[in-house]
């Protein structure tokens, strides 16, 4: 048996956190399915089962940063353990065993998954923005793209919007969303845009074990499964793990002229944590904001941050690379504009968050 396995065997905080995992999803889905589950056990089981495509991509994505490591002499950690926990927030972090040197990435519950649909929601109004792209980059001021965008932006952006945060943030995964398809032509753009948004998540863990390494931080300050609840916060390192992320991302899509494209997919990720934690931080506060998480800052801070930090590392001329980004910043807040209400008025009829942003609370 393994140190890890051995860990998750006899911790107490771990058989208690897999039995409330286990309640919530076996809760979850028989909402989903409208029939009683068998057991918890059961339930996880099959809950589990629609994740092997993402432990796959994973892989995938874990042998692209490899190969940009070893191109560009950046040192890339030995592929981890994947797993998943309701973690309250859009986000992931490592885990350690204490006295080991496995480490465990887990992501919050349906991440790839929203990751994935809000990509497409982008994809769909960059397809009816293209005519238009040249003149939108010429306004002067967030206020003025936003508006030439609302006039722009098709009926149906609004639709998949509003279904997608409503399925992650009230009824607790995104695979209760409605499906629906791109066009076939879009495909290569989503394609690109989906693995820049999925690398980045990636390769920003993957900065917490290079850094924990480079400065040989002890596993005492490193989360293990019996502080989860109660952990630290270093924003600090966020920050950092931002950088080191944000940089093997812009250097591991290939293709002269994508990194607009790979810049795009980063600002993608910001911007759907930070619509979940605007839609959050109404139900639970009646307030609008992008809440601080225990584990992370607030988004819109870290993309400020991230964004000075490129200037800084790159030179000025990555402003320019900030374009499509910025279109990507327009678009949600043109989107988030009809949802704010729809949030407040169910804050006023006492509508509380899923269980899954809380279940480990």
């Amino acid at each position: 048996m393994s140190p890890l396995q051995e860990y998750y065997a006899t911790s107490t905080f771990w058989a208690e956190t897999r039995k409330q995992v286990q309640d919530v999803v076996a809760k979850e889905l028989q909402e989903h399915y409208q029939s009683p589950v068998e057991s918890p056990s059961a339930a996880v089981r099959e809950f589990d089962s629609d994740k092997v495509i993402w432990i796959d991509q994973l892989s995938r994505l874990h042998t692209l940063l490899s190969d940009t490591g070893t191109r560009v002499g950046i040192p890339i950690p030995q592929k981890p353990r994947f797993g998943t926990l309701p973690l309250g927030s859009v986000n992931a972090m490592i885990l350690t065993v204490p006295g080991s040197a496995e480490r465990l990435v887990v992501f919050n519950d349906g991440l790839f998954l929203f990751v994935h649909l809000f990509v497409k929601i982008m994809v769909l109004c960059f397809q009816e923005l293209a005519p238009a792209r040249a003149m939108l980059g010429k306004k002067k001021t967030a206020a003025a793209m936003q508006k030439a965008i609302a006039s722009r932006l098709p009926p149906e952006a609004h639709v998949h919007f509003h279904d997608l945060l409503c399925a992650y943030v009230l009824r607790g995964h995104p695979g209760k969303a409605s499906p629906w398809l791109l066009p076939a032509k879009v495909a290569s753009i989503q394609e690109l845009l989906l693995t820049a948004c999925e690398l980045f998540v990636l390769s920003h863990e993957y900065g917490h074990i290079v850094t924990e390494q480079n400065t040989s931080v002890n596993n005492a300050e490193v989360l293990t499964w019996a502080d989860l609840a109660a952990v630290r916060r270093n924003f600090t390192r966020e920050m950092q793990a931002d950088f080191w992320g944000a940089n093997l991302t812009l250097l591991g899509i290939p293709g002269k002229g994508n990194m607009p494209y790979a810049f795009a997919g980063i600002e993608i990720f910001f911007q759907g944590a930070e619509m979940v934690e605007r839609a959050l931080s109404i139900l639970e506060n009646g307030i609008e904001g992008g809440a601080e998480g225990q584990t992370h800052p607030p988004s819109n801070d870290r993309r400020i941050m991230l964004r000075r930090s490129l200037v800084r590392e790159w030179g000025p001329n990555m402003a320019q690379v900030f374009g499509l980004g910025n279109t990507v910043i327009a678009i949600c807040e043109t989107l988030w504009a009809k949802e704010r209400k729809f949030f407040l008025d169910k804050w006023v009829e006492g509508v509380k968050p899923a269980r899954i942003w809380t279940a480990l609370a």
